[in-house]
């Protein structure tokens, strides 16, 4: 089972395309069993499953149960590509990992193998974990972790599993089935680990300050500011303005402080009229911001039980963006009007509800703001936002030079896993 991938195939059944002769699969392709004498040292049954491990995803991991050792045990659990020969364990193969269950030992591309952990048989539940972003491959025995077994894997691996002795049989577990091991827990424990090594990077108090009162300036939040000037003085050797009144950023803090409440209010005409008073050229200069205010104002007279007034408004103001808007704000006009075809646009299963929601007036009010801070010359941006822009940046590009393994960044996911391990 894959954990928090993207949306990618996942490996739910074997793949019996290409069965070798010494196994027997059973009709669900769940099941595999050997049935051959096993007289010959190439007489081996591998078989892979029907897709590949995911990679864009913080773990994949299956179950193998031995059903039965057979006669000398000599079973394999592992991954390998796509590419390898059926007709010998996985792990000999170039491009394959296995645990293999007579030695205990781990096979990569080699027959010797190495020591790894104990042996399996009869009863056995055996788990193999991808751990994507750090490309390793690691065993379980009956619910056990047994270690790191393999790093720096190659990709598009298949779970695989190998048997070579008479009797023998094993039954797949993808995730249709709860698992021996405990992966959540495991995943949670991963991930706090790698969150108490980067809180140990010291970072300067002043930096955080400065960081916290440029945010709360850009966004207008000024009472929140005041409180916070007031618990924790700016330092007397802090040389870049950051009070309320001290920079163009406070000096426009209470306009744009209007400006954003008219918009998250609905009043999307208050807003136009105090920004041509104040800021005559901000939107000529921003057509992108002020078609967000015109489709906003269209979307509250669609909130206000108006449609007729929403035609009419509609024609006037929104017909001219029909074409050249849609590159930037892809299908955004279209889900606007498309309101009119419903009594109750907020219901759950309208599926443009998102643009009756306060999300939506956030964001206008985010442009809205931004806008009027580049006319002001200030950055339409706060260095918050740009380090998270940063953050995932380097995320992606260390994917890709990591051949593409690694889950997406999800800042709501480390927030949340951060204030668990507040709590603990």
């Amino acid at each position: 089972m894959s954990f928090e991938d993207e949306a990618q195939p996942l490996p739910t059944e074997l793949d019996t395309a290409s069965v070798p002769r010494y196994l027997v699969v059973t009709k669900d392709k769940l099941q595999v069993r050997y049935v051959g004498k096993a007289n010959h040292f190439e007489d081996v049954g591998a078989i892979r499953s029907n897709w590949p491990c995911p990679q864009r995803c913080f773990l994949y991991y299956y179950e193998a149960t031995v059903l039965d050792s057979g006669a000398r045990g000599c079973l394999a659990i592992g991954l390998a590509e796509g590419g390898c020969q059926l007709n010998r364990p996985p792990g000999w193969e170039s491009s394959s990992y296995a645990y293999h269950g007579s030695s205990g030992k781990k096979h990569f591309e080699s027959e010797q193998g190495e020591p790894y952990g104990p042996g399996f048989v009869s009863g056995d539940v055996i788990g193999c974990g991808l751990l994507c972003l750090r490309r390793e491959i690691f065993f379980t025995k009956n619910g056990q972790h047994l270690g790191v077994a393999f790093c720096n894997v190659s990709s598009d691996l298949y779970p695989t599993v190998g048997l070579h002795s008479p009797a023998e049989a094993l039954a797949l577990n993808f995730g249709a089935e709860c698992f021996k091991f405990d992966v959540a827990n495991f995943i949670t424990t991963t991930r706090q680990a790698k969150l108490e090594q980067v809180s140990q990077l010291p970072i300067p108090i002043s930096s955080m300050d400065q960081i916290v009162r440029r945010y709360l300036l850009h966004f207008t939040f000024k009472d929140t500011l005041a409180a916070l000037d007031q618990k924790t003085p700016v330092p007397a050797s802090h040389t870049e303005p950051l009070s309320v009144d001290a920079d163009c950023l406070g000096g426009s803090l209470e306009h744009r402080r209007q400006l954003r409440q008219r918009v998250l209010d609905g009043d999307i005409c208050g807003a136009r009229e105090l920004c041509d008073r104040c800021y005559p050229h901000a939107m000529e200069r921003n057509p992108n911001v002020t078609f967000l205010l015109h489709t906003q104002a269209f979307i509250e007279l669609i909130r206000a039980q108006q449609p007729l007034e929403a035609v009419t408004y509609a024609q006037t103001h929104l017909a001219q963006y029909r074409s050249h808007m849609e590159a930037s704000f892809p299908g955004l006009l279209q889900d606007a009007v498309a309101l009119l075809a419903y009594d109750d646009p907020i219901r759950d299963d309208v599926p443009i509800r998102y643009l009756m929601r306060q999300e939506q007036r956030e964001l206008v009010a985010d442009a809205l703001n931004s806008a009027v801070l580049a006319e002001c010359g200030e950055e339409s941006t706060c260095a918050l936002e740009r380090m998270l822009r940063q953050l995932v940046a380097v995320h992606h590009t260390l994917r890709d030079s990591n051949l593409g393994f690694g889950d997406s960044f999800r800042l709501c996911e480390g927030v949340r896993l951060q204030n668990e391990g507040m709590r603990d």
